[in-house]
């Protein structure tokens, strides 16, 4: 069975100093615009400032990680992130940005000049290095389907398997649902839907419920009569009959001077 693989994701710091830090190298005013064609209105109405934040040391996925805060008066109405940049619109004569990132320390930047609304700016952000290094993750467990009686046949999901001479099938498969039917002669066949999940091997017994009977039979007042079967001989009494599936059997007695008798039994 091929191994089924996700991808999981290991953050890795690598750390310029004792503790892994944010700083805003620059922050400057520019005239591109784009705050003034696409305005945008905070909770007081007040039509919002563009900043452009560009990143150093962090990669698309690590930057989406970074998490941005204002005074309580303000407020940050949007982020996008366009490629290699994030845009973010901020009320105008906000205080300060509070800059965050789960793996590394929380900035605060007060801002040395009024934010003017309609204005844009542009804000350069350096970072310890945040790498993501990608591992797979296994996404399969053990399943253990023990079975009664042993030499029943297991079909786990349209494979026909044999189990082992105690019984027991071990397969390892991918975590979830799967459909596993058990059979075997004069017993009743089983299907089940077996739950597999990634904590631990899973363990499943089937009993089949019997599809047969015995037929016992005891003549008096003497012993060792002849005992037929639908016509075949069975043994002489008592007697207890092999295994018999479901059904009608004419048993017929007789011995050295008796009369052969026979009954139905079902």
């Amino acid at each position: 069975m091929k191994k089924c693989c996700l991808i999981g994701c290991l953050i890795v710091l690598i750390l310029t100093g004792a503790k892994a830090q944010i700083h805003v190298d620059e922050f400057k005013r520019i005239s591109s615009g784009e705050a003034l064609t696409n305005q945008k209105k905070d909770h007081n109405g007040q039509i919002c400032a563009l900043i452009k934040i560009n990143t150093r040391n962090l990669d698309d996925t690590q930057r989406k990680r970074l998490r941005f805060q204002t005074d309580a008066v303000s407020q940050i109405v949007s982020i996008d992130y366009p490629v290699g940049a994030i845009w973010l619109y901020i009320s105008p004569e906000a205080e300060y940005l509070e800059i965050a990132h789960p793996d590394l320390s929380v900035f605060k930047y007060v801002f040395k000049e009024i934010i003017q609304s309609k204005s844009d700016y542009e804000m350069t952000i350096s970072t310890a290095v945040v790498e993501t290094i990608v591992r797979p993750t296994i996404t399969e467990q053990y399943l253990v389907i023990t079975v009664e009686p042993k030499e029943a046949l297991v079909t786990l999901d349209g494979e026909l398997i044999i189990p082992d001479e105690n019984g027991n099938v071990t397969r390892r498969v991918r975590i979830g649902t799967h459909e596993c039917e058990v059979s075997a002669p004069m017993y009743y066949s089983e299907k089940q839907n077996i739950i597999v999940t990634i904590d631990q091997r899973k363990e499943v017994l089937i009993r089949l419920k019997p599809q047969f009977g015995y037929i016992y039979v005891e003549s008096l007042p003497e012993s060792e009569a002849t005992v037929l079967i639908n016509g075949r001989q069975a043994g002489i009494t008592p007697l207890l009959s092999d295994k018999l599936e479901k059904g009608e059997y004419i048993q017929r007695i007789g011995g050295q001077g008796y009369v052969s008798s026979g009954q139905p039994e079902g």
